[in-house]
């Protein structure tokens, strides 16, 4: 018996037939193949999620402990470094509205903020907000 395909004529001894003992879809195959794709998933998650080429971890100075911040209660007084090697302290900033922020430009979420982030800061600067962040 022949089959016409696209204007070809395949016969059935043509057709590749599955070697002896190989049943399609057997459960080890699924296995083993369910388990290479989570070997590869995995690997490619932890290369992603490692930190930029020549970035350092933050380094954390005072007191951690203590309560969770309340509002109207005085923030602790945290200090770090700019970008140009300045030191600040939040201290400096008494009386003003200050927007602390923890991003990275890797985050998808920090990226997309960022936008009102500068419009926030456009509108109230003026008033004296100030910006923190890394």
């Amino acid at each position: 018996m022949s089959v016409t395909e696209r204007g070809a004529q395949v016969s059935e001894s043509s057709i590749a037939t599955r070697p002896a003992g190989r049943s399609a879809g057997s459960p080890l195959t699924t296995l083993v193949g369910g388990g290479v794709t989570a070997v590869v998933i995995g690997i490619v998650a932890f290369v992603i999620d490692q930190p930029a080429a020549g970035s350092e971890p933050a380094t954390v100075l005072g007191d951690t402990g203590g309560s969770p911040p309340q509002a109207g209660q005085v923030p602790p007084d945290i200090q770090a470094t700019t970008v140009d090697g300045r030191s600040v302290k939040l201290s400096d900033f008494v009386g003003r509205p200050v927007w602390l922020t923890f991003g990275a430009t890797w985050c998808g979420d920090c990226r997309s903020e960022a936008p009102d982030l500068q419009a926030t800061y456009a509108k109230y600067e003026s008033q004296g907000l100030v910006v923190l962040g890394n």
